[in-house]
């Protein structure tokens, strides 16, 4: 089984605006997300949880690896890592931004983000045991609007702390789980 879960909020989700690369640990209220977010996750048992190398996703996967019944393997995974958004970071977010965020030359491409993520999905699926993936929103969007990944539940966007139970092929059927959203 295959679970991804965003990372819990900082002060910048809670402000709405690009972080990619900026570095923010979680705020007072993405601790207690990730808190909730590793009581309901404890009865997975884990062998693998990898994580961004960004300190709000590692703060998470720490966390949520401390509330495992059992011993797993926290791996850190440069390729999951947020989106570069360039001068876009530490910016508000607007509709009008995001629309043009491929068009600006220091945001990273849609594309090199695809190859990166499919480099990542490819190690992931040739390990055995339950894993859980601790990234971020548009690394998530990415997986499943690339098809690299599909959600058993239509979801295309994660709250801070959401988990989703995920597909690595369209011939896969695991057992229907639940979404979780903290």
């Amino acid at each position: 089984m295959l679970i991804f879960i965003r990372h819990a909020e900082t002060d910048f989700n809670k402000t709405n605006r690009w972080m990619g690369l900026f570095e923010q640990g979680l705020n007072h209220n993405g601790l207690q997300q990730a808190r909730r977010a590793a009581d309901a996750l404890s009865s997975y048992e884990f062998a693998t949880i990898y994580t961004s190398p960004l300190s709000r996703a590692l703060q998470t996967a720490d966390i949520i690896k401390s509330s495992q019944p059992q011993a797993c393997r926290l791996v850190v995974a440069e390729d999951l890592r947020e989106r570069d958004f360039g001068e876009m970071e530490g910016k508000t977010k607007t509709q009008k931004d995001r629309e043009r965020l491929d068009s600006i030359k220091t945001v990273e491409s849609t594309e090199g983000l695809k190859q990166r993520l499919g480099r990542v999905i490819n190690l992931i699926g040739s390990n055995s045991g339950n894993s859980l993936i601790v990234s971020h929103s548009a690394v998530y969007r990415q997986m499943v609007i690339s098809g690299l990944v599909r959600p058993i539940d239509n979801i295309d966007y994660l709250a801070n702390a959401q988990w989703v139970v995920l597909l690595q092929t369209p011939a896969s059927h695991p057992r229907r789980q639940p979404c979780g959203e903290l």
